[in-house]
């Protein structure tokens, strides 16, 4: 019995660390499309660098990227602060949570411009994707 604990916990700790390397490259790919392909003019710089991610769990955050582009050092403080209002929302699991922080993002995307929503579509489906392969494996 024990033996077979082992193993299964074994497992179980391969499978979320490939769950977390996953979720790692999905943030990654998310932050920097939004900072290379977004289509809108960053005057101040914030709000690309207000484009961040955490991957959290059960509260205990393991991954994060919040880095200031060239200038905007404005936009990672506001994204810390969206990203610690979300992680509210998901006290239990692996999350991965990815803004864009400045509080005018929403008016940027009324305006036709991109500033997250290619780069998140993008996200889940390369997270998607990413399940898929793992879960073949797991057969």
């Amino acid at each position: 019995k024990a033996q077979i604990k082992r193993a299964l916990l074994e497992r179980q700790k391969r499978i979320k660390a490939a769950l977390i390397l996953n979720l790692t490259r999905v943030g990654e790919q998310f932050v920097t499309n939004v900072r290379n392909n977004a289509d809108f003019t960053d005057r101040t710089g914030n709000l690309r660098s207000s484009a961040a991610y955490v991957i959290i769990d059960n509260g205990v955050q393991l991954a994060e990227n919040f880095k200031a582009t060239s200038n905007g050092p404005e936009g990672i403080a506001n994204a810390k602060k969206v990203i610690d209002e979300a992680k509210a929302n998901f006290p239990t699991g692996l999350v991965l949570i990815g803004v864009a922080g400045m509080d005018y993002a929403a008016a940027v995307e009324s305006k036709g411009f991109d500033v997250i929503t290619s780069s998140a579509g993008i996200a889940e489906t390369s997270l998607k994707a990413a399940l898929a392969r793992l879960a073949n494996k797991l057969k």
